[in-house]
C-alpha cells in the first residue's frame, strides 16, 4: 500500500509538471501538494482494506482510513520536500554556503532547540496554538533559505513537536493519544503548505530579479560597446528617459539634460 502511494504520487506529479522539478515554482509546489494528497487518499483504501481483511486490529475500515490519511499526508509534506530539495539542490547549496550563511542556519537550529528545551510545552501540539511559537523561526528560514532551508527547519520542528507530544504531559489534556496525534497532524497539514508555497514564490521572485539584473548588465555592455543613444518617452506624462552615452554625445550633462519632450524639441 505504501509503494502504491509513492507510485500514484509520482505519476501525478510527473504528469502535472511534464518533467520539470517540483518545489522550484509555485505551480510545482501546488502540483506536489495535489499529487501527494490524492495518492494518500487513494492508497489508504488499499491499506485499510488489508488491515481489516487480515484482522490486524479492531478498528473499523473508515477509522483506519481516516487515521492513515492524516498521518501519511503529514509525513509526505514533511519528508518529501526535505529529501527532494536536498537531492536536487543540496550540492549547490553546500558549495555556495558562506560562513555567514552557515552561522545563520546554526542560529535557526539553536533557536528550535532552545524553544524546545526552555519551554517544553511550546512544542506540544496538544496545547492548542502553543506549537505555533516556532512560526517566527520557520518564516526566517523561508525568507533566507528558500525551500531547502525551510524544509530542513520544518522537518526539525515537526520531529520535535511529534516527540514531545508523545513523551511530555500536555498542558491541556485532549483526552487520548489519538487526539494528541491528530493535533500534531493538523499542525503539520496547516503549516507545511503555507511554508512551501511561500518558499516557492520567493524562489521564483529571486530568479526573476537575477535574470533582470543579468539582462541589465548585458544591455549596458552593448551600449558601452556601440555608443548608441537610446531614449524612451512616457506618452501620458511627456517625460523623456535617456540611457547610455547619448546625452554626452549631444553635449548635455546630468544637470542640463531635458526631461520633457517639449524641452528636448
Amino acid at each position: 500500500s505504501n509503494v502504491t502511494e509513492a507510485l500514484i504520487g509520482t505519476a501525478i506529479t510527473r504528469w502535472l509538471m511534464q518533467g520539470r522539478p517540483p518545489f522550484e515554482t509555485l505551480r510545482g509546489t501546488v502540483a506536489f501538494l495535489v499529487a501527494s494528497s490524492t495518492a494518500v487518499l487513494l492508497s489508504s483504501f488499499v491499506d485499510s482494506a488489508l488491515v481489516v481483511v487480515n484482522r490486524f486490529g479492531e478498528r473499523s475500515f473508515w477509522q483506519l482510513w481516516e487515521t492513515r490519511m492524516f498521518a501519511n499526508i503529514a509525513t509526505a509534506w514533511t519528508l518529501v520536500p526535505l529529501i527532494a530539495s536536498w537531492a536536487l539542490q543540496g550540492g549547490s547549496f553546500v558549495r555556495s554556503a558562506t560562513p555567514a550563511r552557515i552561522g545563520e542556519m546554526t542560529v535557526l537550529i539553536a533557536l528550535v532547540v532552545a524553544i524546545s528545551l526552555f519551554s517544553p510545552h511550546a512544542a506540544h501540539a496538544a496545547s492548542g496554538s502553543s506549537a505555533f511559537m516556532f512560526l517566527p523561526v520557520l518564516l526566517w528560514a523561508v525568507l533566507r533559505f528558500n525551500v531547502i532551508g525551510s524544509s530542513t527547519i520544518f522537518a526539525l520542528v515537526a520531529s520535535v513537536v511529534t516527540w514531545q507530544t508523545g513523551h511530555l504531559p500536555a498542558p491541556y489534556d485532549l483526552g487520548s493519544p489519538a487526539r494528541d496525534a491528530r493535533a500534531v497532524h493538523l499542525f503539520i497539514i496547516v503549516v507545511a503548505p503555507a511554508l512551501l508555497c511561500l518558499a516557492a514564490v520567493l524562489s521564483e521572485r529571486r530568479r526573476v530579479e537575477e535574470r533582470l539584473r543579468a539582462g541589465e548588465r548585458r544591455f549596458r555592455l552593448v551600449l558601452e560597446a556601440t555608443r548608441d543613444a537610446i531614449f524612451d518617452r512616457d506618452v501620458d506624462t511627456g517625460r523623456v528617459w535617456w540611457e547610455g552615452n547619448g546625452l554626452e554625445q549631444l553635449g548635455y550633462d546630468a544637470t542640463t539634460r531635458p526631461h520633457r519632450l517639449e524641452a528636448w524639441r
